[in-house]
């Protein structure tokens, strides 16, 4: 599914995500898009390698909640932030939180759909 407005990106990732759909969340990136987490020794680029960082966050079976704080648009530019939260188990079974105000940077493509170009889970840290 197409994003056609920058405004309805967190809520259409927490359905995809709540719901499993590993291909509406990597449809969600540029192909040379960069995922920026404080966890990661270095960044995760391109849509390959942050479908594979998806594919092993949704083994965590998890809920996500989303919060749209600000969205600002100048031209084939947008820049969001949210709060968000993440609920799930890990393998051992023990419960896992994660939450944090991220910021993504999404960008108008040809077809009028928009991709996230920068993603940065934890913008605000």
């Amino acid at each position: 599914m197409a994003l056609r407005n920058p405004e309805e990106f967190h809520e259409l990732y927490a359905r995809a995500m709540n719901s499993g759909d590993l291909d509406t969340v990597a449809d969600l990136y540029e192909p040379n898009a960069r995922f920026v987490s404080k966890w990661m020794d270095k960044p995760v680029i391109g849509v390959a390698a942050i479908r594979q960082h998806y594919k092993n966050l949704l083994t965590l079976k998890g809920r996500v909640e989303e919060r749209t704080t600000s969205v600002s648009k100048v031209g084939d530019i947008a820049l969001l932030r949210s709060s968000w939260t993440f609920s799930g188990t890990n393998p051992s079974g023990e419960p896992i939180e994660m939450s944090g105000d991220s910021v993504e940077v999404l960008r108008r493509q040809p077809d009028g759909s928009w991709r996230v170009v920068i993603d940065l889970p934890y913008g605000s840290e």
